[in-house]
């Protein structure tokens, strides 16, 4: 084997030379034509290499483009540069259609995101032109898949370029080959071994320039494409934003191009006026207002684009609600890319509460102007400094003084006396600076002419919005003539007109002074509540006029009988009261109430009549029965009452039984409340017999009460109760609806008809429509009212005697029957009684009871049938208990009478049983 070496080579060039010349020659051409076309084939490739890298940044650019106009679109609602957008895309989409260097798949993947892209900002834009915000985050995602796609494309370059140097490289190795064949020509080939050697190395600076310029290319294409995705997420992000705060402002605001059209508006405007913002942006002021507001609206915008800057001005508008509002305009005018007006901005203030406000503030300010210069009262104001800066016409007349003489003068030299001025001024200063709450003053002023007049002050301090004292404000009376009434302002007060007497206000004071010496020394003390009897029927009899002067006559019997011992006064229209000091124990003071009991009773000659009164006296002793002035009037007052339900013309003390007894009654009081709705009252009826035939022609319903703790509780016992809390109004009308109900009910079961009596109240009498209630209980019931009987007391008759004949004639009218309850036990008035359209006269059980032991009682009875019988009238005798006590009715032609003889009064259920058994005739007695 021939080992390679200097002196091998060259015997193999002298021997082998020529041939090896033709072949390196031939191989050398060979190459040279195959190198050739491999140079072309790389040199191609890589020029196409260039040119697609040039289409990919050519796309990418125009994608950009197109995404950042579609983007400026959309924010200003501007469909025609949008359309233009997505044509541009569209554009982008067919230029990579035509390259053959993409693959399917990389190709399909582009068209496909933007086409996405495009699909993603045509909705976002009917989303906006819905009035809806559009979604960021979705574009974002379609334009950073195109992004993606873009990149994947730069990178397919890379690797055909290097798959072409890689060929390069294998042209070499050929190259390295061919060099034996070579060697022998080299001699002859030097110059074109050397253009080849100069041709690769142009060559491979080429290719590391053209290596060096695609990296930066990409490099910049990333970067660019890097900073256009940052720049439009930050401009989405800053429209989103901007979007927010605009939308999140309460007060309208909206755009507008140099044309007029809105170009985009808040939620505030589209709330405002009732308009989507779709519907808002391309309008004019013409499609949101009535014309002749929008015209007013165009030409301030007008305006405002000629001048430019801002403008402020007040309108009315018309909101949704259509009720017209006062807004304030706030506009600017915004400047395009030219830097020339694009158009203006415009916000709104409703103003309409501050004008109302501003209106009213005017409106309260002349109202209290007038006020105060209507006023009766001086009224001043005053600065810090003291000078008067305002006085109100009231003042000037007080005065006696001009506006222009008061106005600019220290107040002192009005409303203090010149002696004084230095010391007004000196405290006025201290109050300004130590602000002292304000009490009113009483000062004597002098008028111009030297008049003296007496003024009262009420002042108060005027602060500023700071809270700081501004001035003073004064309310001047002229009390002259209010200072010289109050002696007689205060005798009004504490005396009685009528008497002389003390009022109760006065004895009250009397009284306290009276119990607190008594509770300072340890001495006794009492009071006399008196109450004249009766004395109603004296006012009834004889009219006001001549029982005002019967209580001024004994106001001074008792006054004369009283003399120095103590106070009296008068406390009401028949009741006076005595106040003593200093008293040695009950027995004195029963000797000072005997003497006014005696006084009361002294005959009084008044219009030719003579009158003889009777008073009824509580007791109260301090400490015993109180403490304080209020508790001993009152208890005087219990003691009062007790001593008239016992005996008229009497007095008593007060005790503690009483107070137990005030409080028993007031319980009953509370029973007595829920006795009628808890169901606890029921009727009795009580048979009454018509004398001469002895037949059962009515029966008279009397109450009962069945308490589940206290009992039966006697009619004597809760009846006076009922009165008193004017109980007896329900209580009664229930009365009047079962008596007339259970009649009518006795009659439908087939019974005979019988006349119910009812007992009926002074109350109930009194009531303005007690004839209305009566007419609709019948009416209700069904009850004829021939089958009715009201009983009615005489001492309720002679009550409101003019008003009850009227009442008793419009019953009458009804068909009702009217009796008179208790005869003889009142002082009874004959010539009233004719009056009166009653059917019957019942005689009181109290003559009945003794009609056989007691001759009076027979008389007076026997007298009562008389009369009654002669006025034509019914009598009717209760309490019969005794044959003897029916045989007397009887012989003295009484026509019917009722009593336990006959039977106890039945409960409802019975009546029907007694009915059957009470024959006609049954009850006769045969003389």
């Amino acid at each position: 084997m021939i080992r390679p070496s200097p002196k091998n080579f060259v015997r193999f060039v002298k021997t082998q030379g020529h041939y090896l010349a033709i072949v390196f020659s031939v191989a050398l051409l060979l190459l040279a034509l195959n190198f050739a076309g491999v140079a072309e084939n790389f040199v191609a490739s890589d020029f196409e290499f260039h040119q697609n890298s040039r289409a990919i940044i050519k796309i990418n650019l125009i994608f950009q483009r197109a995404y950042g106009q579609a983007l400026e679109a959309l924010q200003k609602g501007d469909a025609e540069r949008f359309e233009e957008a997505l044509d541009l895309m569209d554009a982008a989409i067919g230029y990579a259609g035509t390259r053959d260097y993409f693959s399917r798949e990389t190709l399909q993947a582009l068209t496909t995101a933007i086409e996405q892209t495009m699909d993603s900002l045509s909705l976002q834009f009917e989303q906006v032109a819905a009035g809806a915000g559009f979604d960021g985050a979705a574009l974002d995602e379609a334009a950073q898949k195109a992004a993606e796609i873009f990149t994947s494309l730069s990178n397919e370059d890379v690797n055909n370029w290097t798959t072409t140097k890689l060929f390069g490289q294998h042209l070499d190795a050929r190259f390295h080959k061919a060099k034996g064949y070579l060697a022998c020509l080299a001699a002859f080939m030097v110059l074109l071994s050397l253009l080849l050697v100069y041709t690769a190395s142009r060559r491979n600076r080429a290719e590391r320039a053209l290596q060096q310029a695609n990296a930066d290319l990409e490099r910049r294409v990333a970067e660019r494409t890097e900073e256009l995705t940052e720049s439009t997420r930050r401009l989405e992000e800053k429209s989103r934003l901007l979007r927010t705060i605009i939308d999140t402002i309460p007060a309208p605001i909206y755009y507008k191009d140099t044309a007029g059209r809105y170009l985009d508006c808040n939620r505030a405007f589209e709330g405002f006026f009732g308009i989507p913002r779709a519907r808002v942006i391309g309008a004019t002021a013409f499609d949101v207002a009535p014309p002749d507001l929008a015209g007013l609206y165009e030409r301030s915008d007008r305006e405002l684009l000629g001048q430019g800057g801002t403008q402020v001005y007040e309108a009315s508008v018309i909101p949704a609600e259509g009720q017209k509002r006062e807004v304030m305009f706030h506009k600017g005018v915004f400047a395009n890319a030219a830097g020339m007006p694009g158009g203006l901005v415009g916000t709104m203030v409703d103003i309409t509460e501050r004008r109302r406000a501003e209106e009213a503030l005017q409106a309260s300010k002349e109202y209290y102007q007038t006020l105060v210069e209507a006023l009766p009262h001086g009224v001043l104001e005053c600065d810090t400094e003291g000078r008067i800066v305002f006085v109100n016409t009231a003042l000037c007349r007080i005065k006696g003084q001009s506006a222009e003489e008061l106005v600019g003068t220290p107040w002192w030299r009005v409303l203090v006396d010149p002696a004084r001025h230095q010391q007004a001024a000196e405290k006025f200063a201290q109050i300004l600076c130590e602000a002292p709450a304000p009490t009113p003053q009483v000062r004597t002023i002098s008028r111009p002419g030297g008049q003296r007049i007496e003024v009262q002050i009420d002042w108060d301090y005027l602060r500023n919005k700071a809270g700081e004292v501004s001035g003073i404000i004064a309310v001047v009376t002229d009390i002259t003539e209010q200072r010289q009434s109050k002696q007689t302002l205060e005798s009004l007060a504490y005396f009685d007109p009528l008497t002389g007497l003390p009022n109760r206000n006065k004895f009250r004071e009397c009284l306290e002074q009276i119990v607190g010496e008594a509770r300072e020394f340890g001495w006794q003390a009492g009071v006399l509540f008196l109450d004249l009897d009766r004395f109603k029927h004296v006012n009834d009899l004889l009219g006001f006029e001549r029982g005002n002067e019967v209580v001024g006559l004994l106001a001074l019997q008792l006054r004369e009988a009283l003399g120095e011992r103590g106070v009296i006064a008068r406390i009401g229209g028949d009741k006076f009261a005595c106040a003593l000091p200093e008293l040695s124990g009950e027995s004195e003071i029963e000797q000072v109430a005997g003497n006014l009991l005696a006084a009361v009773g002294r005959p009084l000659h008044i219009g030719g009549h003579e009158l003889q009164c009777s008073a009824s006296i509580g007791i109260a002793m301090y400490p015993m029965a109180g403490q304080d002035a209020d508790t001993l009037l009152q208890n005087a007052d219990s003691a009062m009452h007790q001593a008239k339900s016992q005996t008229r013309g009497s007095c008593s003390f007060y005790s503690e039984d009483m107070k137990r007894g005030e409080m028993q009654r007031l319980a009953l009081e509370t029973h007595l409340r829920h006795a009628l709705p808890r169901n606890e009252l029921a009727l009795h009826y009580q048979p009454q017999v018509h004398i001469a035939s002895g037949r059962t022609v009515g029966v008279e319903a009397l109450l009962r009460w069945s308490h589940p703790e206290l009992g039966m509780v006697s009619p004597a016992t809760f009846i006076p109760v009922a009165e008193e809390s004017a109980l007896i109004l329900p209580i009664g009308q229930w009365i009047l609806e079962t008596a007339c109900r259970q009649a009518r009910s006795w009659q439908d079961d087939g019974l005979p008809p019988i006349r119910v009596s009812v007992n009926i109240s002074g109350l109930q009498l009194k009531q303005p429509h007690f004839v209305d209630l009566m007419e609709q209980t019948l009416r209700r019931t069904g009850l004829g009212p021939e089958w009715l009987e009201l009983e009615l007391t005489e001492t309720i008759m002679m009550e409101n005697t003019e008003d009850n004949i009227r009442t008793l004639y419009q019953l009458k009218a009804l068909g009702v029957h009217l009796s008179m309850d208790d005869f003889g036990t009142g002082y009874s008035s004959l010539s009233y009684l004719k009056r009166f359209p009653i059917d019957k006269l019942k005689i009181d059980r109290s003559f009945v009871r003794d009609l056989m032991t007691d001759p009076d009682d027979g008389a007076i009875a026997e007298t009562i049938i008389a009369m009654a019988h002669g006025l034509g009238l019914e009598v009717i005798a209760e309490g019969v208990e005794t044959a003897d006590q029916l045989e007397f009715l009887q012989a003295r032609h009484c026509d019917k009478c009722q009593g336990y003889f006959f039977s106890k009064p039945l409960p409802a259920a019975e009546i029907p049983a007694f009915l059957s058994r009470s024959l006609p005739g049954s009850w006769v007695v045969h003389l």
